[in-house]
């Protein structure tokens, strides 16, 4: 048997605004506009599982987000705050979550907006290599069991099964240059409170040699800031 809806259920918009308690330390907005949809029992199903994975996504310690995209349930926003005693601390990265139609029966696909400096991250695309993004995803899982568990990523790297290879190796040879540089990252582009002085000026170097400003901090990145070894590799 089918169900149907009618005209103006078809055009009825269903607005959800989850507030923590906690005023300051997290927002859940969650907008979700029902356009054309044929199978009422599908989409009941698909509302109440949404409602719930927003709902639990309350985690005001954790600080984790999620909002819609162009009012696209399929489209999704999230934002997850670095975690403490890490070299993202204080800083805020924004996430790609596409919801396949096939959900909660296969994962969400997921990456960083945000730039970031970690082994398990691509520098370049932000994609991830978290396992239950990809063979080790159950049903039973939601949208916040990612976030915190790409929170706990940041935390925890696995550099033996990197995303970026550059970033994996500075990791193991060399960790103090590794967290220096992840907080650059940070700081540059997710808000966080560390500047490096030094790293700085030796991006205006090659700046001012026409040298664009995100692709001088990679190639100085990934030869540890040594700057004549990062102007030999730009200019070769």
């Amino acid at each position: 048997m089918e169900y149907g809806f009618s005209s103006s259920q078809k055009s009825k918009i269903i607005q959800i605004e989850l507030i923590s308690p906690n005023s300051g330390d997290m927002l859940l907005s969650c907008k979700l506009y029902v356009a054309i949809i044929s199978h009422a029992c599908s989409l009941q199903k698909w509302l109440y599982s949404f409602l719930f994975t927003c709902w639990t996504s309350r985690v005001a310690k954790c600080a984790i987000k999620v909002e819609l995209v162009n009012d696209n349930y399929t489209e999704l926003k999230g934002e997850i705050a670095g975690p403490p005693e890490t070299p993202y601390e204080g800083g805020t990265f924004v996430l790609e979550i596409k919801v396949p139609e096939t959900y909660p029966f296969n994962p969400p696909k997921v990456r960083f907006i945000t730039k970031i400096w970690h082994p398990n991250i691509s520098s370049v695309t932000g994609a991830i290599c978290l396992d239950i993004l990809k063979d080790q995803w159950a049903a039973a899982m939601t949208l916040r069991t990612v976030l915190l568990s790409l929170q706990a990523l940041l935390a925890a790297a696995e550099p033996d099964d990197p995303q970026d290879a550059v970033v994996a190796k500075q990791f193991k040879e060399n960790q103090d240059m590794f967290r220096q540089t992840a907080r650059h990252w940070t700081f540059i582009y997710a808000g966080g409170p560390h500047k490096n002085s030094d790293f700085e000026l030796k991006i205006r170097r090659l700046t001012d040699m026409g040298i664009e400003d995100h692709r001088a901090r990679v190639a100085l990145s990934s030869y540890n800031w040594d700057l004549e070894r990062a102007t030999e590799q730009l200019f070769s």
